[in-house]
């Protein structure tokens, strides 16, 4: 099997050396705990080190914020993202959203710049936000919540081309894989980073909560978030 490298420090080696290709991974955890700077290295290594462009949608952060997270670990994404080495494409909150939009994006950034890599900021807020054409079904907004990612990552799996990692926000302190209950069973993967209490101080952790086809190491691992990125003490 392909794997596809993060190029994140002290991680690859949890996944018998990366992601399987083609697969749609869950980043869950509560805010704060580094998700989108992972999905950042993630695109960003991606090219660097592996000539794979990538395509960051982000429904929560702004161009300008993302290049700012970038330059803490040492990275011009602002150059790349002129480049369209890494394709950024914020989707401000106030726009009207459908799915077609965003897979229509995809298809261009596929077509035009060739990305391999995709990585979606978030998954809690695109499904809030997103304007559907079956407004007038009468469900729960959880029901509906539920149905608007369901459909998107079926759709998205359609991409095997594409590795994907998709970010959910979960509330601190719990086990929670999503709050919307249904992207950790269709996921590929799913890694969960989280603050675990350590001699009174807060602490990131991760984990690698599943992976198919792939014997990862079940146990929880410190997440550092230094000058060099996220660094993974495995």
């Amino acid at each position: 099997m392909e794997r596809i490298k993060t190029g994140i420090i002290g991680f690859d080696k949890l996944l018998e050396g990366g992601i399987p290709k083609g697969y749609c991974v869950l980043l869950s955890g509560s805010p704060g705990t580094g998700k989108t700077i992972f999905g950042l290295q993630f695109l960003l290594n991606g090219w660097l080190s592996y000539k794979e462009p990538g395509l960051f949608i982000t429904f929560e952060e702004t161009a300008s914020n993302l290049h700012a997270q970038a330059a803490q670990f040492g990275r011009d994404l602002k150059m790349l993202s002129k480049k369209k080495e890494v394709v950024i494409r914020s989707m401000p909150e106030e726009e009207r959203l459908n799915e077609n939009i965003i897979f229509r994006m995809i298809d261009e950034a596929i077509k035009e710049y060739n990305v391999k890599r995709i990585v979606i900021d978030s998954l809690d807020t695109y499904a809030n936000n997103i304007i559907s054409y079956e407004e007038d079904i009468p469900l729960s907004d959880h029901s509906w919540q539920k149905r608007v990612i369901y459909r998107f990552i079926k759709r998205l799996q359609r991409y095997p081309q594409l590795t994907k990692i998709l970010i959910a926000e979960t509330d601190e302190g719990t086990a929670q894989l999503s709050k919307d209950g249904v992207s950790e069973f269709l996921a590929d993967g799913v890694i969960k980073i989280e603050y675990m209490t350590m001699g009174g101080e807060y602490s990131r952790q991760l984990k690698v909560r599943k992976m198919r086809s792939t014997k990862n190491n079940p146990d929880l691992f410190p997440l550092e978030i230094s000058t060099k990125g996220i660094i993974v003490h495995s």
